[in-house]
Protein backbone atom coordinates (compact mmCIF):
# COMPACT_ATOMS: atom_id res chain seq x y z
CA UNK A 1 0.00 0.00 0.00
CA UNK A 2 3.04 2.42 0.57
CA UNK A 3 4.58 2.42 -2.30
CA UNK A 4 1.23 2.16 -5.08
CA UNK A 5 -0.69 4.41 -3.02
CA UNK A 6 0.75 6.35 -0.13
CA UNK A 7 4.27 7.77 -1.70
CA UNK A 8 2.54 8.92 -5.10
CA UNK A 9 -0.30 10.91 -3.11
CA UNK A 10 2.44 12.02 -0.83
CA UNK A 11 4.35 13.60 -3.76
CA UNK A 12 0.49 14.84 -5.32
CA UNK A 13 0.20 16.18 -1.99
CA UNK A 14 3.61 18.72 -1.52
CA UNK A 15 3.73 19.27 -5.41
CA UNK A 16 0.47 21.13 -5.38
CA UNK A 17 0.72 22.86 -1.99
CA UNK A 18 4.50 24.14 -3.68
CA UNK A 19 2.07 25.89 -5.90
CA UNK A 20 -0.38 26.75 -3.71
CA UNK A 21 -3.17 24.24 -3.85
CA UNK A 22 -4.08 22.26 -1.07
CA UNK A 23 -5.48 19.20 -2.13
CA UNK A 24 -5.35 17.70 1.78
CA UNK A 25 -7.76 19.77 2.98
CA UNK A 26 -9.19 22.03 0.12
CA UNK A 27 -8.66 24.83 2.53
CA UNK A 28 -12.15 23.66 4.39
CA UNK A 29 -12.76 25.51 7.25
CA UNK A 30 -13.98 22.53 9.53
CA UNK A 31 -12.10 19.13 9.12
CA UNK A 32 -13.22 16.01 11.31
CA UNK A 33 -11.99 12.61 11.64
CA UNK A 34 -13.52 9.59 11.96
CA UNK A 35 -11.86 6.44 13.14
CA UNK A 36 -12.39 3.19 15.13
CA UNK A 37 -11.11 1.96 18.51
CA UNK A 38 -9.47 -1.72 18.28
CA UNK A 39 -12.80 -2.57 19.63
CA UNK A 40 -15.11 -0.96 17.18
CA UNK A 41 -16.19 -2.52 13.58
CA UNK A 42 -14.46 -1.40 10.96
CA UNK A 43 -17.70 0.22 9.11
CA UNK A 44 -18.62 2.24 12.14
CA UNK A 45 -16.67 5.41 11.24
CA UNK A 46 -17.91 5.28 7.61
CA UNK A 47 -21.40 4.72 9.09
CA UNK A 48 -20.71 7.95 11.90
CA UNK A 49 -19.33 10.24 9.11
CA UNK A 50 -21.84 10.00 6.86
CA UNK A 51 -24.65 10.66 9.79
CA UNK A 52 -22.56 13.85 10.23
CA UNK A 53 -22.89 14.44 6.18
CA UNK A 54 -26.23 14.18 6.72
CA UNK A 55 -26.41 16.48 9.81
CA UNK A 56 -24.27 19.27 8.37
CA UNK A 57 -25.97 19.13 4.88
CA UNK A 58 -29.15 19.75 6.48
CA UNK A 59 -27.91 22.65 8.20
CA UNK A 60 -27.20 23.79 4.80
CA UNK A 61 -23.30 23.53 4.68
CA UNK A 62 -21.13 21.59 2.09
CA UNK A 63 -19.60 18.41 2.88
CA UNK A 64 -16.96 15.94 1.26
CA UNK A 65 -15.08 12.90 2.59
CA UNK A 66 -11.63 12.26 2.15
CA UNK A 67 -10.08 9.31 2.19
CA UNK A 68 -6.88 9.48 0.96
CA UNK A 69 -5.28 11.23 4.57
CA UNK A 70 -5.64 8.70 6.70
CA UNK A 71 -3.29 6.20 5.04
CA UNK A 72 -0.68 8.77 5.75
CA UNK A 73 -1.23 8.99 9.77
CA UNK A 74 -1.61 4.86 10.41
CA UNK A 75 2.10 3.86 10.87
CA UNK A 76 5.40 5.19 11.43
CA UNK A 77 6.98 7.84 13.66
CA UNK A 78 5.80 10.94 12.31
CA UNK A 79 2.11 9.66 11.50
CA UNK A 80 2.57 8.46 15.43
CA UNK A 81 3.84 12.11 16.34
CA UNK A 82 1.06 13.51 14.72
CA UNK A 83 -1.57 11.26 16.16
CA UNK A 84 -0.52 12.05 20.12
CA UNK A 85 -0.60 16.01 18.96
CA UNK A 86 -4.33 15.92 17.46
CA UNK A 87 -5.14 13.65 20.14
CA UNK A 88 -6.37 10.73 18.28
CA UNK A 89 -5.92 7.75 20.45
CA UNK A 90 -5.71 4.69 18.18
CA UNK A 91 -4.15 3.21 14.92
CA UNK A 92 -6.87 2.52 13.07
CA UNK A 93 -7.89 -0.28 10.19
CA UNK A 94 -10.78 2.34 8.65
CA UNK A 95 -10.85 6.12 8.95
CA UNK A 96 -12.39 9.17 6.60
CA UNK A 97 -12.27 12.83 6.73
CA UNK A 98 -14.83 14.82 6.67
CA UNK A 99 -14.56 18.47 5.15
CA UNK A 100 -16.95 20.96 5.96
CA UNK A 101 -18.02 24.26 4.20
CA UNK A 102 -19.97 26.57 2.78
CA UNK A 103 -20.78 26.03 -0.95
CA UNK A 104 -19.58 28.14 -3.17
CA UNK A 105 -22.34 27.16 -5.82
CA UNK A 106 -26.15 26.76 -4.92
CA UNK A 107 -28.22 24.71 -6.80
CA UNK A 108 -31.99 25.97 -7.53
CA UNK A 109 -33.30 22.96 -8.85
CA UNK A 110 -32.31 19.62 -8.44
CA UNK A 111 -32.94 16.44 -11.02
CA UNK A 112 -36.55 15.46 -11.71
CA UNK A 113 -36.91 11.99 -11.22
CA UNK A 114 -39.70 9.29 -11.46
CA UNK A 115 -39.80 6.35 -9.36
CA UNK A 116 -39.76 3.20 -11.73
CA UNK A 117 -42.40 0.53 -11.56
CA UNK A 118 -42.01 -1.78 -9.19
CA UNK A 119 -42.91 -5.42 -9.65
CA UNK A 120 -43.95 -7.85 -6.93
CA UNK A 121 -43.51 -11.63 -6.97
Amino acid sequence: MFRGFVRPLFQIFTTNIKGGINLVNYDAPLSMYFYGSPYTDPADPIVAATYAMIAAESLGLGTCMIGSVHPLIQSGSKARKFRELHGIKFASREGVFVLFGYPAVKYNKGLTRTFASVHTP
